[in-house]
């Protein structure tokens, strides 16, 4: 009644679902929670009984890791109010579980078997994801069939011109669109790398579509639906565990020069693999025009260095330190030469932002180690430009570690890179 509790405001005791700060409102208690679990354990060697909690690993707020005097183990990840735990000890991971159900009713879905619409299956020393539910969800949604299925993304050297924005988008049509690419954006940011490259290109028009990127949009699901069933597997083999390779990460970037038509950009592309399979990707338009292809992979190869010394960070967080500079693949030797020695012979660099400059950082602290790889066997290649149907194929059977698609040997590189003998170690020799 407006007439009783007029002038009068209303003071919220409890946060509920819908409010602008509902969701901070929720991590912060499930934080609480999560900090407030205390075990006991007994070391083994001085017999002295020790309390023991999560830590929040810095580089990322969702992540915890718990271990005990017993050296056990327990790792959290949660992503809004789902969780995943994994631990070297069942009657750790219980404890903690009769822990959160005081405080909430949680369901335990048993073995990680499905999260956020992500299929994975288990298997000796190795876990494969892949989103074929999601897929056939969506074909459904935007009614497409399995007739005619393309083998690529998009075709080979598709662009958008001036031409595409002279008729008017409809209501429908912008509608449509955005649906189209907010599905497609989903499966690419989980496990379906190899639509990236078309995600970031199809993405930049999402205020003025057409027909003809309608039907793009529509290709891209086609090319799911046909590879619904491709994942990622990770998984660490014996001979990895003799050569150190095991838990090690090394990565690949790529650029493409003054690639988009209207604006001049160029397009860039990285992949992070670790123990076989990729864990981290990214294709997008460089933020700047650059003057030359040397200057585009130097941008290029920022972007990198800042994801590769997160997942570094990430990964000391978690117990398994870096033990050497993650190795990195470029295809531009003048870009290497200019992260290796920040000069260039010719000047034609010195205009380069500052704020990229951190990757010559990099390298001297040894976070980083930039190494030569041919063009055609890059593996961020399709992340930089629309390829045939052929050499898509083999770029993606290439970043799964399929054998017979590539054998790469850095040691047939050039003469002049041979004098570097520091990287001789597990790079020389590094094959697929």
């Amino acid at each position: 009644d407006a007439g009783v509790h007029a002038g009068k405001i209303l003071l919220l005791k409890k946060s509920v679902y819908g409010l602008k700060t509902s969701g901070k409102d929720f991590i912060e208690q499930l934080a609480e929670e999560i900090l407030g679990f205390v075990t006991e354990a007994t070391c083994p060697r001085t017999r002295k009984v020790t309390k023991h909690s999560f830590k929040r690993i810095p580089v990322d707020h969702c992540v915890f890791k718990l271990e005990d005097a017993q050296g056990r183990i327990l790792l959290l990840l949660h992503y809004v109010d789902d969780l995943v735990l994994a631990s070297t000890d069942h009657l750790l991971r219980d404890e903690f579980l009769k822990h959160i159900n005081r405080r909430w009713n949680t369901t335990h879905e048993g073995r990680l078997a499905r999260f956020l619409g992500i299929n994975y299956v288990w298997s000796a020393g190795s876990c494969t994801c892949n989103a074929a539910a999601y897929i056939e969800r969506i074909a459904r949604r935007f009614e497409v069939t399995e007739m005619r299925l393309p083998d690529s993304p998009l075709d080979a050297g598709f662009e958008v011109t001036e031409a595409d924005f002279e008729v008017v988008s409809t209501p429908e049509q912008i509608s449509l669109y955005r649906s189209l690419i907010g599905s497609i954006g989903y499966a690419a940011t989980t496990c379906r790398f190899d639509v990236s490259y078309s995600l970031s290109v199809l993405s930049r028009y999402l205020a003025k579509p057409n027909a003809r990127l309608i039907e793009a949009a529509k290709r891209v699901i086609r090319y799911l639906l046909k590879t619904k069933h491709m994942g990622i597997t990770w998984k660490i083999t014996s001979e990895d565990k003799n050569t150190g390779f095991a838990n090690t990460l090394f990565a690949a970037t790529d650029a493409s020069f003054a690639m988009c038509p209207l604006t001049r950009k160029s397009h860039a592309g990285y992949v992070i693999f670790l123990n076989h399979g990729p864990i981290s990707y990214k294709s997008k338009l460089q933020n700047i025009v650059t003057l030359s292809s040397a200057e585009a992979e130097f941008v290029a190869l920022s972007d990198v260095t800042c994801e590769v010394k997160y997942l570094r960070e990430l990964s000391r967080g978690l117990g398994y330190p870096q033990r050497e500079a993650t190795l990195v693949f470029e295809d531009n030797r003048a870009a290497i030469l200019v992260a290796q020695n920040e000069c260039s012979a010719s000047g034609r660099m010195r205009h380069v932002d500052v704020k990229f400059r951190f990757v010559v950082e990099a390298v001297k602290n040894k976070e980083i180690r930039v190494r030569y790889i041919p063009t055609d066997l890059n593996f961020a290649d399709c992340f930089t430009k629309s390829l045939t149907p052929k050499k898509h194929t083999e770029a993606v059977k290439a970043i799964l570690g399929d054998k017979d698609a590539y054998r790469l040997t850095v040691a047939k590189v050039d003469q002049e890179d041979e004098d570097q003998e520091t990287e001789n170690v597990m790079i020389l020799d590094f094959t697929w």
